[in-house]
């Protein structure tokens, strides 16, 4: 009972993701023209989406830490798949920003249960390589919507239908996930309790991060992720379209897939080794978007650089799965849900304030592109010094 569980949680997570990619990231452009709204105004779609995450996110690593990590997968389930209605049903601004909002909400919830399980259930030896598991349907979603997403608005005739078509597995998802809470009451105390039983005393949760060596790799899965989601949701999409090479976003994320699955698997060949994933997660980040500024202010010739550089920025991103695991062995293991989710309150605050700045750029046209990579590049290079000094650490 508890793989069905895991199985239609990962589900909820996987449709989550896409959906999150998917609109307004796959439709920037119909969402524009549809509305008649600015591309900052629909950059703040998945803004708020991360706000959602960012203010749920903290409380959320407590509450499965104390509660267990069974009752908050449903609670997170049915809050995603009901938050996700008005995004596709109202052509109301407000009621899509708050909508993305407890839509952000509730894949917090679900992915943070999702991982609780994995680190209550198997020897946390191998933690990174089993997380694994979890991003093949995690980055899965991801590569759908670039992949799958497009080919559904053209099938449904509009975006707006595609998404309901989407919701509509999620809500059948949750569905399934409180009928075995019900039919299996019995069994449930004993698969979701948690063996803390006190309320976490926030003072010595934050005492973990004083650790130098805690807040370094916090800095860098932050600012990795940050970085990562805020182009994907943004504007990923619409420069490879610029450019005549849509494509780019779909090959970028089989890179992240692949790396999300099997890298935490490498890792536990290397003897759990995690210094050179840090370092090669931010090298290739920076690594990339110094090609991308290059290649857009001097106008390079042919595809080759462009995809170079969507790969690389794949590459980078796919080592997440370490950087993760990494981050919570530097804290006691007790705060394992605590301790991602603070690491990704931290993400969150970045790519809000990414998304509304290179939603603002794009507004300048193909001029402004440069200045959106100028952006990355500087939080990729700061997130490069702090991984450099986790590895001497």
């Amino acid at each position: 009972m508890r793989i069905a569980r895991l199985i239609f949680g990962c589900l909820v997570y996987m449709l989550g993701a896409m959906s999150r990619v998917a609109v307004p990231g796959m439709v920037f452009e119909r969402i524009v023209e549809d509305y008649g709204l600015t591309s900052a105004q629909v950059a703040l779609l998945p803004s708020a989406g991360v706000f959602g995450c960012m203010l749920f996110i903290g409380l959320s690593g407590v509450f499965v830490d104390r509660f267990g990590w069974g009752r908050m997968l449903l609670v997170g389930s049915v809050l995603q798949a009901l938050a996700y209605v008005p995004v596709h049903e109202s052509s109301n601004l407000l009621l899509m920003l708050i909508g993305e909002f407890f839509n952000g909400g509730g894949r917090t919830i679900v992915y943070l249960a999702i991982l609780k399980l994995f680190d209550v259930s198997f020897d946390r030896r191998y933690f990174a390589a089993m997380i694994g598991v979890f991003y093949v349907f995690s980055y899965g979603g991801t590569l759908g919507a670039s992949a799958v997403f497009p080919w559904l608005v053209e099938a449904c005739g509009t975006w707006q239908l595609a998404a309901r078509v989407v919701n509509f597995g999620t809500l059948a998802c949750a569905a399934a996930l409180a009928i075995l809470a019900v039919t299996m009451r019995g069994d449930t105390v004993r698969l979701v309790a948690s063996p803390v039983r006190s309320v976490f005393p926030w003072r010595d949760m934050l005492a973990s991060f004083r650790v130098r060596k805690a807040r370094l790799a916090m800095i860098v899965a932050g600012l990795n992720i940050a970085v990562y989601w805020s182009f994907l949701c943004v504007s990923a999409a619409p420069f490879a379209r610029l450019h005549g090479m849509p494509a780019l976003v779909s090959e970028m994320n089989w890179v992240v897939m692949f790396g999300m699955v099997f890298m935490g698997s490498v890792s536990l060949l290397l003897k759990n080794a995690r210094r050179p994933f840090f370092l090669w997660g931010a090298g290739a980040i920076v690594a990339a978007f110094t090609m991308l500024l290059c290649a857009s202010m001097f106008g390079a010739k042919g595809i080759a650089p462009y995809r170079t550089a969507y790969l690389l920025l794949g590459a980078g991103y796919g080592v997440t799965s370490v950087l993760l695991t990494g981050t919570k062995e530097c804290v006691p293991t007790v705060y394992m849900a605590s301790a991602i989710g603070f690491t990704n309150l931290f993400a969150n605050v970045v790519q809000i304030g990414g998304n509304q700045v290179s939603g603002a750029l794009m507004a300048l046209g193909e001029t402004g592109y440069p200045f959106v990579f100028v952006l990355y590049l500087v939080l990729a290079v700061v997130s490069l010094i702090a991984a450099v000094r986790f590895a001497r650490s």
